[in-house]
């Protein structure tokens, strides 16, 4: 990038096309000057499939496909090859680069006097791949059908397919290049002050910041939507006097920047962070002005190798008080369970010696042998649960964002989360234990618990939410008339009021984003977690098609397919041999405030830490 940048404001060079990329905004303009050293390009084109900051600078824009689109390959490792096809046809009038790169090529073979095949990147591609990859596999058969074979499967295993072992793998030794790498700094010292930029989860580099889904997911660690700030250790905001939301300048030489502060258990007292990926000025209507663009305070150290490295962290930077005040967007204000039996955390020590050790309620007051005015639901067929395993989720959020796609869930920005009217169905709550200087963690997605006593049930007037016989908490739209009786009765604060039409406000293709399957919802109802109601339907269906009930493993809630780490387990729990029913059944397993008796359709696996007891606060994961 240095080096191009030179070459540009050279004058050397005659063309730049930009795939795919924002420079202009994802560098150290400070240092590199990107955007000054595009204007002396004679011409600049960019090929992308939304508006950006470089696009802004350039000639012309190319609309790509998006990859939903268009055809494409991977080959990752040696023994790998992958297909990439189409899922729909183009909503725009958009052309793959690919194509656009065939046809520049054709153009200028034609000025040399040259012959060139007409090919498009679809025919393109498949003439590679009986060159290479069908050749070197030897399959047998027609290329055709290799090829409709690994459209099929989307994956090629080049071994596999030989009928031959993977080669070993050899360790070998590189060379250490001094890309990442950080300079070396004077040690720290008591009134030095080190910015540390990251990126988010969510963002990225800033890539996504047009994404309204992924703006209003809130941090994983912060829970914070919508914006950047400064992280700040609990012992720095109290040295220097500052709360959350205060707005402080961050200066480091001539670079100055304001964001507000987020008080972060875990931070070294002589370090604050922000995440690049906001502050865009070309993203979109969801994107632009959103957050503080931070990028001008990474740093390019030079080398004496030919490539300098970009800094990230490190940096000394001075904090100034400016007296302002700006509100962020938290979706979660506790940082502590309160002493209330939510959520458990043990060291592997403790697991190995007794695996209930840390289960809330004492075994001879089991909801199951509490005395109850309820009445006992029988269950004679299917009977829906869930299992999540708190010591292999991650926090990601991804069933967040899974849960939105397929229930249509809206965004209501950020001034609506400010007053605590966000609508995700499912949420990623975040617990520390330990000391605030140095806690541990603990991510607890929390959802609809689908209790068999559901408090929620006994306070609506209209019965719009009522128990089916397959053990749902059923929320019957067309019913509810807003009373938000249920939301208040609700200990585990997962029912979401929609206090506005926000769907009408989606133009153009945005309502394509909408599943089918599932009802759109108008203001003034209730609405909460359905177990993915319309899956069961369909698995359902289609066990009764083929004589059978729904076998385990056939059907899968939205976040259970999406999580990474297969943390959330959904089945039914009528069946013994299903995994749900085992894990409820498992001395790890815990329900949270299952003291009140709400008898939850959701179990929690209590997370195991492998460290020393010494190093671990106890159970509860409760701020110390």
């Amino acid at each position: 990038m240095s080096r191009l940048t030179n070459e540009m404001k050279a004058g050397k060079v005659d063309a730049l096309i930009v795939y795919r990329s924002n420079p202009a905004y994802a560098s150290p303009k400070v240092w590199l000057g990107l955007a000054d050293a595009m204007k002396r390009v004679p011409l600049v084109i960019v090929v992308s499939e939304s508006e950006d900051e470089t696009g802004a600078l350039a000639d012309f824009v190319l609309p790509d496909h998006h990859y939903l689109e268009n055809w494409g390959d991977a080959h990752p490792t040696q023994a790998i090859y992958s297909l990439q096809q189409p899922a729909m046809a183009p909503i725009h009038s958009s052309r793959a680069f690919q194509d656009s790169l065939l046809i520049w090529r054709k153009a200028g073979l034609g000025v040399m006097g040259l012959a060139a095949k007409a090919l498009d990147w679809h025919d393109y591609l498949q003439n590679h791949w009986k060159e290479t990859v069908y050749r070197e596999i030897g399959a047998a058969g027609s290329f055709e059908d290799f090829w409709n074979g690994a459209l099929r499967s989307g994956v090629i295993d080049v071994f596999a397919a030989k009928g031959a072992s993977a080669p070993r793998v050899v360790a070998r030794s590189f060379k250490t290049s001094s890309i990442g790498l950080l300079p070396k700094y004077a040690a720290l010292k008591t009134d030095s002050l080190y910015l540390a930029l990251y990126a988010k989860v969510s963002l990225y580099d800033g890539r996504n910041a047009n994404n309204a889904w992924l703006q209003e997911l809130p941090d994983p660690i912060s829970s914070v939507t919508w914006d950047n700030y400064l992280n700040v250790g609990p012992a720095l905001a109290k040295k220097l006097d500052l709360k959350d939301d205060d707005v402080v300048e961050v200066v480091a030489d001539d670079r100055v920047m304001q964001l507000p502060v987020h008080i972060q258990p875990g931070l070294h007292s002589q370090v604050v962070t922000a995440a690049v990926g906001y502050g865009r000025s070309s993203a979109g209507r969801v994107g632009d002005h959103a957050g503080v663009d931070v990028f001008p305070f990474v740093q390019v150290a030079e080398s004496k190798e030919a490539v300098p490295s970009l800094v990230f962290s490190g940096q000394k930077v001075n904090l100034r008080k400016t007296g302002k005040f700006y509100k962020l967007a938290l979706t979660q204000w506790h940082t502590a369970t309160e002493n209330r039996p939510i959520i458990n955390d043990i060291t592997l020590a403790e697991y190995k010696k007794n695996p209930a050790e840390s289960n809330h309620t004492d075994p001879h007051l089991r909801m199951e042998t509490v005395p109850s005015l309820w009445g006992k639901h029988e269950y004679k067929g299917y009977r829906w649960g869930m299992a999540i395993d708190l010591t292999t989720c991650t926090g990601c959020s991804a069933c967040m964002i899974a849960c939105q796609a397929e229930n249509n869930v809206p965004v209501v920005g950020r001034d609506q989360v400010r007053v605590s009217r966000q609508m995700h169905w499912i949420k990623i709550d975040r617990y520390y234990s330990g000391s605030p200087e140095n806690p541990n963690v603990v991510f607890q997605p929390m959802l609809c618990q689908h209790c068999e006593n559901a408090p929620c049930e006994t306070v609506c007037p209209v019965l719009a939410t009522v128990h089916d016989d397959e053990g749902l908490n059923v929320q019957v739209y067309n019913r509810c008339v807003g009373t938000r009786y249920c939301q208040n009765n609700c200990p585990y604060k997962v029912r979401r009021f929609n206090f506005f039409d926000h769907w009408k406000s989606y133009e153009g293709t945005a309502n394509l984003v909408w599943n089918p399957d599932v009802t759109v919802r108008t203001r003034g109802i209730m609405e909460k977690c359905t177990f993915c109601v319309q899956r069961i339907r369909d698995a359902k269906d289609q066990a009764k098609d083929a004589g059978d009930r729904v076998k385990d493993g056939m059907l899968k809630a939205a976040c259970q397919q999406t999580c990474p780490a297969d943390a959330i387990v959904f089945g039914d729990l009528n069946d013994p041999e299903s995994r749900v029913a085992k894990m409820k059944k498992s001395p790890q397993a815990f329900r949270v405030l299952e003291v009140l008796n709400t008898v939850p359709a959701v179990s929690y696996m209590t997370k195991v830490r492998n460290q020393a007891e010494s190093a671990h606060s106890g159970h509860g994961a409760e701020h110390a």
